[in-house]
């Protein structure tokens, strides 16, 4: 059962800080995953692209806040990826979404 589901978080969550009651730290496989959902991924949002100088890692434009997003790279979210500094790139909106179109569009070609 998920962490967020359980009545007490364990001590180590709770010692990390997290704002929603929802992010948690996964360990699996001996890898720790950083689980982040509502306050707690905003902050890190503004952290990402603070980093990053307000400009897209990919046509390294820059934009306004608003309109720059945050890419899960190397690993992506649904396959394990962490919502760790190290894993997150600022995009713009265009550019996140050719990244996207070009892995499934990979994906279907692989099984073919």
């Amino acid at each position: 059962m998920p962490m967020w589901f359980k009545k007490n978080a364990p001590a180590e969550t709770k010692a990390r800080g997290f704002k929603d009651k929802r992010s948690y730290v996964s360990i699996k496989e001996g890898v720790e995953r950083l689980k982040l959902f509502g306050a707690d991924m905003t902050a890190q949002r503004d952290r990402v692209i603070e980093r990053d100088g307000y400009r897209c890692q990919y046509c390294e434009k820059r934009f306004n806040y608003y309109e720059l997003e945050i890419d899960h790279d190397p690993i992506p979210r649904g396959k394990g990826g962490s919502d760790d500094m190290d894993n997150l790139k600022t995009a713009c909106k265009m550019c996140h979404r050719e990244e996207h179109v070009q892995a499934r569009w990979s994906r279907r070609a692989e099984q073919a």
